[in-house]
């Protein structure tokens, strides 16, 4: 059996069977059809990929898949020049072929040297793994995540223990209450509108806003055009102008069988100022989370900004340790001259 082993690089021809490798693989939740749509967006789709990307490895034994772990490029603002990220991804092999592990593994680490590199969702293994390689959180703006409860009911009673759901409705009110009083207390001149965002205006808002963080994602229309393909971008506007913009992601909380929102993204010119911005997003994704059966909606704390007007706001908020990692060589980053969001490495990807 090891004498036919073999670890290569994948090409396209291995899509079809790497979907069915990674749609068996024990506790994996995607279909083959998902897999393959998740290939295509990684590297077909993705306006970052070049034909030279090392788009990931496999084990190959038996005439098989045996393995797997790929990447897909991001572009990248480094002190005003665009660069490709690397995105590690998907790091599985079976059982009988464990011990390949590492030496799997070790082909992506070559093919990324020298480049800034992601991993966002490593399980603990895998960061005791990194952190001897290089790799170390990246600066967030606050440790902190604003959960917005659109329909405060429904939440309460999957997160409150069974001996208090009675408690649900009496709180559920006293939340409506305070999120009906704080909304008539908003003071802002902006509308949100949930299509018709023009590429021309994203490139505008673009280009006004990119040298203010030496370091954070490209975010030109093409980028975000491809980043927001499957989820929803919401567009702030200031008159005809496009004052700011996020991208959340839809999610089922399996754990109390309800949708919810996740914001991924957030960039503003902030001569709009970011307070009234905030406001008007949070009142107009609320609106749509109630017109799509949303339950709740969640604000992660991008920078401290965000979070000295979040906390202000008629939002419950817990602590949340960010779990994004990154490897380079030589640049210092600071929670001051970098903007980190959830759109690094593999989340939701």
């Amino acid at each position: 059996m090891t004498d036919q082993l073999v670890i290569r690089a994948i090409v396209k021809d291995d899509y079809t069977a790497l979907a069915e490798f990674n749609s068996s693989f024990p506790d994996d939740r995607l279909s083959k059809e998902d897999w393959l749509k998740r290939f295509n967006y990684w590297w077909d789709e993705n306006p970052a990929y070049i034909t030279d990307w090392p788009s990931g490895f496999v084990i190959i034994a038996e005439d098989r898949i045996q393995g797997f772990v790929g990447s897909f490029p991001t572009f990248f603002n480094a002190e005003g020049t665009k660069i490709r990220a690397f995105n590690g991804t998907t790091w599985r092999v079976h059982k009988s072929y464990r011990k390949w592990s590492i030496d799997l593994w070790a082909q992506n680490r070559t093919a990324s040297s020298g480049m800034l590199c992601f991993n966002t969702t490593a399980t603990e293994d895998v960061i005791r793994l990194i952190l001897k390689f290089g790799y170390k959180r990246y600066p967030w703006g606050a440790e902190k995540v604003s959960y917005q409860l659109i329909r405060p009911f429904d939440a309460l009673k999957c997160f409150l223990p069974s001996q208090y759901c009675c408690l649900s409705y009496p709180a559920g009110i006293l939340i409506q209450a305070r999120d009906a009083v704080s909304t008539l207390l908003f003071n802002h001149s902006f509308q949100v509108r949930f299509s018709g965002i023009k590429e021309s205006e994203i490139d505008d808002l673009w280009e006004r806003t990119k040298s203010i963080y030496p370091y954070t994602n490209h975010r030109s229309s093409s980028v975000v055009k491809w980043y927001s393909a499957k989820r929803l971008l919401v567009g702030i506007y200031h008159d005809e102008t496009l004052a700011a913009y996020a991208i959340f992601s839809e999610f089922r909380h399996e754990s109390y069988k309800f949708n919810e929102l996740v914001l991924v993204d957030f960039w503003y010119d902030p001569l709009f100022g970011l307070k009234g911005l905030l406001q008007a997003l949070i009142h107009g994704v609320k609106t749509y989370a109630l017109q799509h059966n949303i339950v709740m909606v969640k604000y992660h704390h991008f920078s401290s900004m965000m979070t000295s007007i979040l906390m202000k706001l008629p939002l419950l908020s817990r602590n949340y340790i960010p779990g994004g990692y990154i490897k380079t060589d030589n640049l210092n980053l600071t929670q001051t001259n970098s903007y980190f969001t959830l759109l690094q490495g593999d989340f939701d990807a």
